[in-house]
């Protein structure tokens, strides 16, 4: 009888009804399913888990950009920063200082470097090869203030024909039927011409100053002083050693200015936006180079030519490579948002996320141009400016859309 009891009892208990669960609070995301074929799934998103996900907003900006094109370049020293200075008398080289000149030290414009203790032909024994290899030093040193000479004479055709052009282009420019571009080369062109006169001009002041001495050497040494600001890059010379009239005695170049060689393909030429200053990357900071106007040089082999920017040299040294932006053609005002705010798809295909209303996003499709160093996409398709996007969060967004979270 007990255990029949005991039965009825669990066979009771058995049929009771199951008890309901709780109900489950408000999901933090939700994927709100399209209305109409066109349009894309959003996603709507608590505050809380707006928060957590770490979600920021921003707004797409319309502004002007510059859009730039990495190159190659060299660094080379600009041919007026390059100087030989050579021996203005023959005679016996004599160092000035504690210490010879050496490769790598700097000197400063008008500094003593040598002295010249010249040789006086009545004191020594002087053979027919002796007198023939005087007569030559004196025809080499006659024929280098010659040339000297026609180089100012070319330079300054140069720079009286450049000025016309320049004032020309002026006036052009001002009765608005020129462009600036045109000034701008006229003026360059300019500037050179001038530069490369008074090179001559500083040569030619250091040939005369020593040809007007007289036929026969006095016996008091000769100074030679440093011509330019610079580095010594070579010394062909020893102290106590023997010299003739117009023998090297060593180079120097000055470093402060630079040139950049950058080097691009004929077919990209008219894509370069001339005129404008160039951007160089180095060592994680950015170098503004301005456009110059140096030699027309190039590579038939590759179709390629060269360009020449000039930098205020900070770190760069001769013969460096450096990557260098250049600034390209249609340049103007474009769409602008964070790179972080596009994502991609397996496809290649850019999206972005706009808010609709406080708390819900719904993907969109973009263009993306080009991005910028900063951290910028420029935009040719994509949302309305003032139309605010996720900045931060996107991926976490893509990921709730498609059932990854």
């Amino acid at each position: 009888m007990k255990i029949h009891v005991y039965l009825m009892a669990v066979t009771l208990l058995g049929c009771a009804p199951p008890k309901k669960p709780a109900a489950h609070s408000t999901p933090p995301a939700t994927v709100m399913q399209v209305s109409k074929e066109m349009e894309l799934a959003s996603v709507r998103l608590t505050e809380q888990a707006e928060k957590r996900l770490g979600v920021s907003l921003v707004a797409v900006k319309r502004q002007a950009v510059t859009s730039r094109r990495p190159y190659p370049g060299i660094v080379v020293v600009p041919p007026q920063n390059l100087t030989t200075l050579t021996a203005p008398i023959t005679g016996t080289v004599c160092v000035l200082g504690s210490s010879s000149p050496t490769v790598g030290s700097r000197v400063d414009q008008g500094e003593p470097l040598f002295s010249l203790t010249p040789l006086l032909v009545e004191n020594y024994a002087v053979g027919p090869s002796q007198q023939l290899s005087m007569q030559a030093s004196r025809l080499s040193f006659k024929q280098s203030e010659d040339a000297i000479r026609t180089r100012i004479n070319n330079a300054r055709v140069e720079v009286e024909a450049s000025q016309i052009d320049l004032r020309r282009a002026e006036q052009l420019f001002q009765e608005q039927v020129g462009s600036r571009k045109r000034v701008d080369d006229a003026r360059a062109r300019w500037q050179l011409a001038q530069e490369v006169l008074d090179s001559a001009r500083r040569e030619l002041n250091t040939v005369t100053k020593f040809t007007l001495q007289p036929a026969v050497p006095s016996v008091e040494s000769v100074s030679v002083v440093a011509p330019l600001s610079g580095t010594i890059s070579r010394v062909t010379v020893a102290n106590g050693q023997a010299v003739t009239a117009g023998q090297p005695l060593l180079d120097l170049m000055n470093l402060d200015r630079l040139w950049l060689r950058v080097r691009i393909p004929q077919a990209e030429a008219d894509e370069i936006e001339r005129g404008q200053p160039a951007t160089v990357k180095l060592r994680g900071r950015t170098l503004q180079a301005e456009p110059v106007r140096g030699a027309p040089t190039g590579d038939q082999l590759t179709s390629s030519l060269d360009l020449y920017f000039l930098a205020q040299n900070s770190a760069l040294n001769p013969d460096q490579r450096v990557e260098v932006s250049l600034p390209l053609q249609g340049s103007g005002q474009h769409l602008v948002l964070p790179t972080t705010s596009v994502l991609y798809d397996i496809y290649g295909g850019a999206w972005v996320y706009v808010r609709k209303t406080p708390h819900q996003f719904q993907r969109q499709r973009v263009a993306v141009d080009f991005t910028t160093e900063n951290g910028q996409a420029v935009l040719s398709q994509g949302p309305k400016p003032g139309v605010t996007v996720v900045e931060h969060g996107a991926a976490e967004l893509f990921g709730i859309e498609f059932g990854n979270d």
